[in-house]
């Protein structure tokens, strides 16, 4: 009896679909994807190991197929939400890149788990939230409770999600920069700077962040202080300080900030100058900027 017209058995399509996203073309992998993706859970484990070891294509074939299945689902699978702690950079990506793609309906799944007995549980709920980024939103109440964690990475990556979840984050960000931790206090600095003129119902915790014992934390209060468009006079030696620190996107950032003072920024002329002389091009023409938005009024 001949076996022409037989459908191949799931294991056996799983594995030849898994091949193709591993060394078919760009057109396989696209059509393996969206295949896989329909097959659902019985494909998580491979498409898992195709993301732990497979090229970075296959890989982000891979993601894009377990979104698929997650956003049918309304879940995330477990053995994704393991991958954010895998030792190499490129998993944690893929993952996260996964996760992203499963959307809102993730969240509810994921805001449970920040309840967790376990740290490592909550510390990969935070980190999932962070990746759906606005789509995390209705998490922020949870997230902002998280931020009173007895563990640090719980709070680190809390105070992470908050920042990707932006302007609505904002008072649980503000507390943040209370907390215990410098990292986490320069998260959120960081973070606010990023949402910029929606966060100015932060300024005083920003201002009081200029005195903060580690330099990083200032530097990173006064660069948003300069973003909310206030008076941000204060934040200028902390900027000038900051033209001298080891780090080159430090220092760029510092220039960035001082250009957006305007004339105010005139007081740190020296900075700027040196500026002009650093060694990292990213450096010298952030610089350029700043002083022409120092000396505009001096050059029409």
């Amino acid at each position: 009896m001949s076996d022409t017209g037989r459908v191949p058995p799931p294991e056996a399509r799983i594995a030849a679909l898994i091949d193709d996203l591993e060394h078919g073309e760009a057109e396989w992998r696209m059509s393996a994807a969206l295949a896989l993706g329909r097959l659902g859970n019985a494909a998580v484990p491979g498409l898992i190991e195709v993301l732990r070891s497979g090229s970075a294509p296959a890989r982000d074939a891979a993601g894009a197929a377990i979104g698929r299945i997650g956003r049918a689902a309304r879940t995330v699978p477990q053995a994704l939400l393991e991958l954010l702690d895998d030792p190499a950079d490129e998993v944690r990506a893929g993952a996260a890149r996964a996760i992203g793609t499963i959307g809102a309906t993730a969240v509810p799944q994921l805001t449970k788990m920040l309840g967790h007995e376990r740290s490592e549980v909550r510390r990969v709920a935070a980190q999932a939230l962070g990746c759906l980024a606005r789509d995390a939103e209705p998490a922020t109440a949870v997230l902002t409770s998280r931020l009173a964690d007895t563990d640090l990475e719980v709070r680190q990556r809390a105070v992470w999600a908050l920042g990707k979840i932006g302007a609505p984050a904002i008072d649980g960000l503000r507390g943040a920069l209370g907390d215990a931790d410098a990292s986490v206090r320069v998260t959120a600095a960081r973070s606010l700077g990023a949402i910029g003129e929606r966060a100015l119902p932060a300024e005083a915790e920003l201002r009081r962040a200029l005195g903060d014992g580690d330099a990083r934390v200032q530097i990173h209060a006064a660069v948003a202080l300069t973003t909310l468009g206030v008076d941000a006079t204060a934040a200028v030696p902390v900027l000038a300080d900051a033209i001298g620190d080891p780090d080159p996107e430090i220092r760029a950032r510092a220039a960035r900030a001082l250009g957006r003072l305007g004339p105010a920024s005139r007081a740190a002329a020296s900075a700027l100058l040196s500026a002009l002389r650093d060694g990292v091009p990213e450096v010298r023409q952030a610089a350029l900027e700043g002083a022409k938005k120092a000396y505009r009024d001096r050059m029409t």
